[in-house]
């Protein structure tokens, strides 16, 4: 979840953003695992494991896998160290500091690959997908998960956190990531050469029929545009008075009686 050489992580390496990687891994997980299968997987890689915190549902979903997990940061490493020691102690589990671009220098094969919340950090992405088709074995599949950051939608109309969010995907695409890689990754997969893609958008959308859901969403993006206010406010993308009306807006979002939440991501399976 972090970023190649040339590319500032928006989110920055906190310990508060690591723990909010946690919890929305694990908010998250029935969404984004609902169609991804490692069942007749043996040894698969992890691309951009940043903390660890998709590392953990893999094994709790797929306990005899064992992974290989590469990422660029040495503190979102160190995280992942903490967390799962006694696989690292088992060999279960190999962490790898490395760069995503040069995935094919690794001497071994795999049984498949896992990317998710990754390629919209890094300003090359079809190079990491060319490199790690060099790594899987015939047949192999790799999965993908990644936002759409345009489907974002919240209700009562909330302009102030619209306008951050605007600055937050401005910033991300004018400083070499992407905001909207979902949309891209049906493209990129056929130009690395993947066979039988599979491209499925899946919604978010939460209203008066799940209260609960819907407020953990809310509070959980409500930390997501946070977690870049540091590097907004910086490079004088946002003031610190919008910051003040968006949090505002968002503790209204909380308590308003028709509060809606919803936002897209997309999810691809291809093989090598």
């Amino acid at each position: 979840m972090t970023q190649t050489d040339s590319l500032t992580y928006l989110h920055g390496y906190s310990k508060a953003e690591q723990n909010r990687l946690y919890t929305q891994a694990q908010l998250e997980k029935d969404y984004v695992y609902a169609n991804v299968d490692f069942s007749k997987q043996k040894h698969i890689l992890e691309i951009g494991c940043g903390v660890g915190a998709q590392t953990q549902i893999l094994f709790k979903k797929f306990p005899h896998l064992k992974i290989t997990g590469i990422d660029l940061s040495e503190a979102q490493l160190a995280a992942a160290r903490k967390m799962h020691a006694a696989k690292l102690k088992s060999g279960q589990l190999t962490l790898i500091h490395m760069n995503a671009e040069k995935i094919g220098t690794l001497k071994q094969k795999f049984d498949g690959a896992f990317v998710c919340w990754f390629l919209e950090h890094v300003p090359n992405p079809q190079i990491i997908l060319t490199e790690a088709r060099k790594i899987l074995k015939a047949k192999a599949p790799l999965y993908c998960t990644e936002v759409q950051n345009a489907a974002f939608f919240v209700n009562p109309y909330s302009p102030t956190i619209l306008k951050y969010w605007f600055e937050f995907n401005d910033y991300q695409w004018a400083s070499g990531g992407n905001p909207f890689m979902g949309a891209y990754l049906g493209n990129l997969l056929k130009k690395t050469n993947y066979k039988n893609i599979e491209v499925q958008p899946k919604s978010l959308i939460f209203d008066n029929r799940s209260k609960a859901k819907r407020n953990q969403f809310l509070k959980l993006y409500q930390d997501i545009m946070l977690s870049a206010a540091p590097l907004l406010l910086e490079k004088k993308r946002v003031t610190p008075l919008q910051i003040e009306f968006f949090k505002k807006e968002f503790a209204a979002l909380l308590k308003h009686s028709d509060s809606i939440f919803h936002y897209d991501f997309v999810q691809s399976k291809a093989l090598r």
